[in-house]
């Protein structure tokens, strides 16, 4: 994995609510406390799930899924995971699909033990921005 990320992740879909009419119930908090749930459930020991960064914010897309449910006031999470190759073994694979499986279940126990909506939403401003570099 040298210093590669392994998961970039997102909760921010649209720039501008108001540009796309009336949205009374969009909630960028709860999108942003989500990811920080899942984020800090990454965060555990020297394991290389915590290579947890944040994926470009620069998206403005209030026609696709994401856009739309977070619209209307569902909180929203994009996993964009590294490595969809079929050159990696099956252990290297397996990595990756547990860490996302770790990070939903950082956001289903944050829900069941009630810390969910005590997470500081800009702690999400914190998660380090993934940066793309040139291929050799």
């Amino acid at each position: 994995m040298d210093d590669y990320t392994t998961l970039s992740i997102s909760g921010r879909f649209i720039n501008n609510p108001a540009q796309h009419g009336n949205w009374p119930k969009f909630n960028y908090d709860a999108s942003r406390r989500v990811n920080v749930a899942v984020y800090d459930a990454l965060q555990s020991g020297n394991s290389p799930q915590s290579k947890v960064t944040l994926y470009p914010q620069n998206t403005n897309l209030p026609g696709t899924a994401l856009g739309s449910f977070a619209l209307r006031g569902s909180a929203t999470i994009l996993f964009e995971t590294r490595g969809q190759t079929q050159s990696w073994g099956q252990k290297q694979h397996g990595m990756l699909t547990k860490q996302v499986e770790d990070g939903l279940f950082g956001i289903f126990n944050a829900i069941t033990d009630g810390t969910l909506n005590t997470i500081d939403p800009e702690r999400y401003e914190l998660i380090p921005e993934r940066r793309n570099v040139p291929r050799n």
